[in-house]
């Protein structure tokens, strides 16, 4: 970005995997200033010229979260609505890694309850299959990660609202960390308790894996995302 006259310049920039881009009206925009090299952020309407967007991108997982390709070019954004990013940039993504750590606990906690379900109504050896000691061993171990996953993600917003200015951005990672890999290994678990059945669509659980699978690497991978908490100080 670069400040000519009066207002900042965007000159081919191309940003993927925007959350509702497709639908969205505006859009906030975290962005280093090559002037400055400071970041600042800003919102702007996605109508205006020089901004373009691809159709809804196809993906393994996720397909109700709308995302797409953005295109900036020579877009002009007026120096009076551009502010400084310090602490809206934390915000922002302490709040984006602290929801998918949520959405990560209640989709393991979905594919619990549907193991629970179809362990309760499918017989082999002549008794439910939830009466068997390997599928009993499974589903605790399933229960005892998504209720560590719950409570991290429980103390994660009081934490974060005790008056503080900036959030703890690498807490919500680490819930994000937590609770994306305890939702793979759950989903994972829940596919071989309902054995091929699970891999059919007539049963959710193959979607869930491949929900849980995408949230690995939704905005970030989880290695990358660990490595940028090592500069939070909180």
């Amino acid at each position: 970005m670069q400040l000519v006259g009066s207002d900042y310049v965007l000159k081919q920039q191309k940003t993927r995997w925007i959350t509702n881009g497709s639908i969205a009206t505006h859009a906030l925009l975290i962005i280093s200033s090559t002037d400055n090299q400071k970041e600042v952020v800003t919102v702007i309407p996605l109508d205006q010229p020089g901004i373009s967007r691809s159709n809804p991108v196809s993906k393994m997982g996720l397909r109700a979260l709308n995302q797409c390709e953005l295109f900036l070019e020579d877009v002009k954004i007026p120096e009076a609505s551009v502010i400084s990013a310090e602490g809206i940039r934390a915000r922002a993504l302490e709040s984006l890694h602290g929801c998918v750590g949520q959405i990560a606990v209640g989709l393991a906690q979905s594919a619990f309850d549907e193991s629970i379900a179809y362990a309760n109504d499918r017989i082999q050896g002549g008794v439910p299959i939830i009466r068997h000691d390997n599928i009993k061993l499974k589903l605790f171990n399933m229960y005892t990660m998504i209720e560590s996953s719950r409570a991290f993600a429980r103390s994660l917003v009081p934490y974060n609202q005790a008056d503080r200015i900036v959030p703890s951005l690498k807490r919500a990672i680490a819930l994000r960390v937590i609770a994306s890999q305890a939702a793979l290994t759950v989903t994972s678990e829940a596919v071989q308790i309902f054995g091929g059945p699970g891999l059919m669509k007539a049963y959710p659980v193959e979607k869930m894996l491949r929900d849980a699978g995408s949230l690995m690497t939704v905005n970030g991978t989880n290695h990358a995302l660990a490595l940028m908490a090592q500069h939070d100080p909180q």
